[in-house]
């Protein structure tokens, strides 16, 4: 009973079991398959990274405008109070 075609890595270099050049064939087909796979990894990786800035700029812009806003909402009391 055949076990099909396929490769491994082993700790002294490379086995493989069925015809070597089907296997040669399969090995194209997963690089191929794995180089599509790291544009799209690289592309959702970049997307993220992007969303996070976003993400916290605006953490740091909202903070941002609740000091303003308090500074101003104080200012404006204490004015008050002058009057």
């Amino acid at each position: 009973m055949s076990k099909g075609n396929g490769f491994r890595k082993t700790k002294s270099g490379f086995s493989y079991y069925g015809d070597l050049e089907k296997c040669v064939e399969l090995a194209e087909i997963k690089l191929k398959k794995l180089n599509n796979e790291t544009a799209y990894i690289r592309r959702r990786f970049e997307e993220e990274r992007k969303r996070k800035e976003r993400h916290l700029n605006s953490i740091n812009n909202t903070k941002r405008f609740i000091e303003l806003a308090k500074n101003k909402l104080m200012k404006k009391e204490s004015d008050e109070e002058e009057i």
